[in-house]
């Protein structure tokens, strides 16, 4: 075992190498490297999860020895849902650092599927934990393992995951806004390439990026730019868009509006709620739309699309609609707005009653069908009703 004693040059070559991250994600198992060498553990792993399902998007760890080589597919897989240590760091505050030779005592340890199918067959016994903040909705768990026939981790161990965990936050940060910033620019890449008019905006309708297309329509469109903002000639229409755009950012599905030139010609516009192209301080939130004018006729509108141009719901109660339409239950919803359960079921009542529909089940298919219809679009392009953001990065589960 290794002295707690750790010389400064130690620590700060350690620090580097975590850092090293931020530019290289290859480095990642490096770093975990040598982290575990640094506290004296047999293995250490990071990985990242959804807060709310508890599902594990990532997973990494430091060995690629034989006993390890299989250990993130598995892990990911079939035996992260059944983690002990996971749903413990889950409902405590972040940062604080679990050792489960104080919280897992033999008997647990023996009526855990996980410890005795999982952990136990790798040669693992102790470990430290630690969870941090890594979206709206994921963390990241940093863990020190170690066998059965060594001790477990002391008080110094402890505090040195402590003092290096605002590292592994920092990265985390720094690779989560990199990998959006490219994740954006190939989202207007496409967009420029695109023969049909689309815009990218936000809630706001501030114009983004826009394709030569939709510049060569704007007056049949009967529409301009004033200040940045997407502004049409009609009053009833530009309230119809500029509803349309909070419902699709407050519910994260599309939404599919109709409208018309002053000629009297038809189109409709497609709404979809993508990723964010915004980063740092100029950043309002994490999602964008993608506008798109589609000139094919106009058959009969979106259930969804005719109640977002008809209804007036209250912030909250859009907020706890799109809660609904991604699926979660009450007691979610209350717990990601930092309400009570009866404040949102009286919510979902009010919503129910001004949409008119009967059911929540009723209310969510109304979501369902497809609002492009025979657009330009293909039915399968999009998810209609979850929201699927461009992606920052696939489980890895080497």
């Amino acid at each position: 075992m290794r002295h707690p004693f750790i010389k400064s040059d130690e620590l700060a070559s350690l620090v580097t190498a975590i850092h090293t991250c931020a530019s290289d994600p290859q480095a990642l198992r490096a770093a975990l490297r040598a982290l575990n060498q640094f506290i004296g553990g047999t293995c250490a792993q990071l990985f990242t999860l959804d807060r709310l399902t508890r599902t594990v998007l990532s997973c990494e760890i430091s060995e690629s020895s034989e006993p390890f080589q299989d250990f993130n597919r598995r892990y990911v897989e079939r035996w992260a849902g059944l983690d002990p240590r996971t749903a413990m760091l889950c409902s405590a505050a972040p940062g604080k650092v679990l050792r489960c030779d104080g919280e897992f005592d033999d008997g647990f340890i023996a009526a855990s599927p996980f410890y005795t199918d999982f952990f136990l067959p790798h040669g693992l016994r102790w470990s430290l934990a630690a969870l941090f903040e890594a979206g709206p909705h994921t963390a990241t768990v940093l863990a020190i393992a170690r066998s059965a026939d060594l001790p477990p981790f002391d008080d110094w161990a402890e505090d040195a995951l402590c003092q290096l965990l605002p590292h592994f936050q920092q990265v985390a940060a720094i690779r989560q806004r990199r990998e959006l910033v490219e994740a954006s620019a190939s989202v207007v890449e496409v967009l420029k390439a695109l023969p049909i008019p689309c815009i990218l905006t936000d809630s706001r309708g501030r114009c983004i990026e826009r394709n030569q297309a939709f510049s060569d329509s704007m007056q049949l469109l009967s529409v301009r730019l004033a200040v940045g903002r997407v502004r049409f000639e009609n009053t009833r229409l530009q309230n119809s868009w500029e509803m349309a755009l909070s419902m699709a950012h407050t519910t994260a599905v599309r939404q599919t509006v109709p409208m018309s030139a002053a000629s009297g010609r038809p189109w409709r516009v497609h709404l979809v709620p993508i990723g964010s192209v915004l980063t740092g301080a100029e950043a309002p939130d994490e999602r964008m739309i993608l506008a798109v004018f589609d000139d094919r006729p106009v058959e009969t509108m979106a259930p969804a699309a005719a109640a977002t141009a008809r209804i007036r719901l209250t912030r909250a109660e859009r907020d706890v609609l799109g809660g609904m339409l991604r699926g979660l239950p009450a007691k979610a919803i209350a717990n990601e707005r930092g309400a009570s359960v009866n404040t949102v079921r009286s919510q979902i009542m009010a919503i129910l009653e001004k949409t008119g529909h009967s059911s929540q089940k009723e209310l969510i298919a109304s979501y369902g069908a497809s609002a492009f219809g025979s657009s330009t679009f293909s039915p399968s392009a999009f998810t209609q009703s979850s929201f699927s953001p461009i992606s920052l990065g696939s489980a890895n589960t080497r």
